[in-house]
């Protein structure tokens, strides 16, 4: 939606899905679920750095001139189909607003 509403501007926006990295951030969690749980992200996880980089690629890459892409783990993919349902995006949009103005935000 922000896509859509900048368009006619100089500004591009991204969305994307930086990949499953690891931290400590389920320190929090018993035992037995953090154990389960770190033996799935080990399986999949990937450096807090890449992570970064995966994050940044869009904004800093030369080639990516394109507004409103998604990228997986730093890699140019078609999103979900419900990413690019209009009615959707109107009523995130319009949720989000609510809640930034709920907390004074806007």
């Amino acid at each position: 939606e922000l896509s859509r509403i900048v368009q006619n501007e100089n500004i591009r926006t991204y969305s994307l899905h930086p990949g499953i990295i690891s931290t400590n951030l389920n320190h929090m969690n018993n035992r037995y679920t953090t154990y389960f749980i770190n033996l799935l992200i080990m399986m999949f996880e990937i450096s807090a750095e890449q992570g970064a980089i995966n994050t940044l690629y869009p904004v800093l890459s030369p080639e990516n001139k394109e507004t409103g892409e998604y990228y997986n783990e730093g890699i140019k993919q078609e999103p979900n189909k419900i990413a690019n349902d209009q009615e959707v995006a109107n009523k995130l949009w319009k949720v989000s607003e609510q809640l930034l103005r709920e907390h004074g935000l806007i």
